[in-house]
């Protein structure tokens, strides 16, 4: 027999349709003691005598227990675990550092799947792990503990430990996510609100187009071309170190697909006329079918090693040398992502194309990252009184002029979709 959709707000669940409920039927019966008191009897799972500790005290208490079992060994929860779900608060299946575990195996899935970045990971498995932030101070209690009140003391305890505002809070976001994926599990009913930790938010060094230019030409040439595409394409450094030649399509404009990016989806950008000279110039054609990487690391040694793939250090230690060599100072991500984001904002680009370039799923990390330079806050508080919020002299025109970016264009190959781009004129 096949049911459709039924939700009850108090077992925390909805049934999805097409579940079958032969399985989950004729799971567990009623039964009484001499005493007259009403239990559950669930073969080799054991028996249960109350709602989470709330002791049974009608049939009808017992059945709705029984019928919510039912219902979620229907839906293809492990028997144990629909089971579990009614002990007691205290008992060792509602353990925190029990149900830590189970949620470190979901997040190393959606690792695999691409879903998730290893460095998110990381970090999760250092939290939780015997002896960490999280699993120290929760791991002995029951997921039912975790109050309001016990979120404060715990952040004060992650305060004597001598943590950052910023690290407390990003601390407690992973126990947030925890928390949400039990109450969609069905474990927990609603997750407390959290006491987050206030904390001034950071303030990258940005630089200037004429500037990131200088330290771009710094760059020796044959290792320059990985640094003009985190600058003229806002790439991560991890996106482009896993490019290979094969993601690279010349034309005109050439076109380059991002297959790994951080929130997992695929992006595909045109590429800037710079890029493509030096691609043409110093990527062989040989190298496409090799499966090569796109940037490749010259070696400049004495010894016979070939060059390989770019790393997280080596493009650290070349962008700060070029930096140091022109008088600069700024950390990659800063001089590269967040400053093409910030000019591109203060040209008027719209948030939505700048969000798409960067691959942000959430319009607030556009907002966060693409930050104002000095230059665009000047402009703004110079503004007469009275006037509009945009200055009389801005003016959005149509994607008609393609070397604002760089691009080449020709009306059989016109610039894609949503690059629409806006320019400030005297």
């Amino acid at each position: 027999m096949r049911g459709g959709p039924t939700h009850d707000s108090a077992i925390g669940w909805a049934s999805p349709r097409g579940i079958d409920w032969r399985v989950g039927r004729d799971f567990g019966q009623l039964a009484r003691r001499k005493d007259g008191r009403w239990f559950i009897r669930l073969g080799r799972f054991g028996r249960i005598y109350s709602a989470r500790g709330t002791r049974f005290e009608s049939e009808e208490d017992a059945e709705y227990v029984l019928k919510a079992i039912r219902t979620a060994v229907s839906e293809g929860v492990p028997k144990r675990q629909a089971v579990d779900r009614w002990l007691p608060t205290s008992s060792e299946a509602h353990g925190i550092g029990r149900w830590l575990g189970l949620w470190l195996e979901r997040m190393r899935d959606l690792e695999r799947s691409g879903e998730r970045s290893r460095e998110y990971l990381d970090e999760l498995e250092r939290w939780c792990k015997k002896g960490g932030h999280v699993e120290e101070y929760w791991g002995r209690r029951s997921v039912h503990e975790i109050t309001y009140a016990g979120l404060e003391e715990w952040g004060r305890w992650l305060a004597r430990r001598k943590l950052s505002a910023k690290t407390r809070h990003n601390v407690m976001a992973s126990l947030h996510s925890f928390l949400g994926w039990l109450r969609l599990s069905g474990e927990i009913g609603v997750v407390p609100p959290f006491p987050w930790p206030r904390y001034a938010e950071y303030a990258p060094r940005l630089l200037s187009v004429e500037a990131q230019g200088r330290v771009l030409e710094a760059v020796p040439l044959p290792r320059r071309g990985i640094f003009l595409a985190l600058a003229l394409l806002g790439l991560r450094p991890s996106e482009a170190i896993r490019l290979r030649v094969a993601d690279y399509q010349p034309g005109d404009p050439g076109w380059l697909t991002v297959r790994k990016t951080k929130n997992g989806e695929a992006k595909r950008l045109p590429v800037p006329d710079a890029l493509a000279e030096w691609i043409a110039a110093h990527v062989p054609r040989e190298a496409r079918l090799e499966g090569a990487p796109l940037f490749a690391l010259p070696y400049f040694g004495h010894g016979r090693r070939p060059a390989g793939g770019w790393n997280a250090t080596s493009l650290r230690r070349d962008w700060h040398s070029a930096c140091a060599a022109v008088g600069e100072r700024a950390k990659l991500y800063e001089g590269t992502k967040h400053s093409m984001a910030t000019d591109l904002l203060r040209r008027g680009v719209h948030e939505r194309t700048i969000q798409v370039l960067l691959g942000h799923r959430d319009a607030r990390s556009t907002r966060r990252y693409a930050r104002l330079a000095d230059q665009a806050l000047v402009e703004a508080i110079r503004l007469p009184r009275g006037s509009d919020v945009a200055p009389t002299n801005l003016r959005v025109e149509k994607p008609n002029d393609s070397r604002q970016l760089g691009w080449r264009r020709r009306e059989s190959n016109p610039r894609p979709n949503g690059f629409q781009l806006a320019r400030l004129r005297a």
